[in-house]
């Protein structure tokens, strides 16, 4: 028999007991996966980070959202998918407002090339549209503050 194969068992049986074999041959090494805790320093570090500066500083009605905890959490109201975009916002392409109204919206900015700012989305919660009674307050708002309306 050859020798490999005499001395696996006897290998096996060593290191269910801790012991590390000596013998020559191919060996693996156990790295500790640190990318969950990665991931949760990460998520800790962004929890409350403030967004870059709004545009504008909004009415008593659209409330510009400045932290990443805010962004989040409209994110998940109004299933926007804002959160998926927190490079857009952490940069200052992108920037959102939370409507105050009767009907609750979140308004997203986008930067424009050729317009500046302009409004990118008017979404209700659960990822609904908002009435158009609603759509048309909310970029007369924004209109009379000077930013254009992207067709959305």
């Amino acid at each position: 028999m050859h020798t490999a194969l005499a001395a696996r068992p006897a290998a096996k049986a060593a290191i269910r007991h801790g012991e590390v074999p000596c013998a020559a041959g191919p060996r693996t090494t156990h790295t500790p996966d640190h990318a969950r805790e990665d991931d949760a320093w990460l998520a800790a570090k962004l929890r409350d980070t403030a967004l870059f500066e709004t545009p504008w500083e909004g009415d008593a009605r659209l409330i510009p959202v400045r932290t990443t905890r805010a962004l989040k959490d409209a994110s998940a109201v109004f299933a926007n998918r804002m959160w998926d975009r927190l490079d857009w916002f952490l940069d200052g392409q992108e920037a959102c407002f939370l409507w105050a109204g009767a009907e609750k919206a979140a308004v997203t900015l986008r930067t424009d090339p050729m317009f500046g700012w302009t409004l990118r989305e008017i979404t209700g919660r659960d990822g609904r549209p908002v009435n158009a009674a609603t759509e048309a307050e909310i970029v007369a708002r924004f209109a009379a503050a000077g930013f254009r309306c992207r067709a959305m």
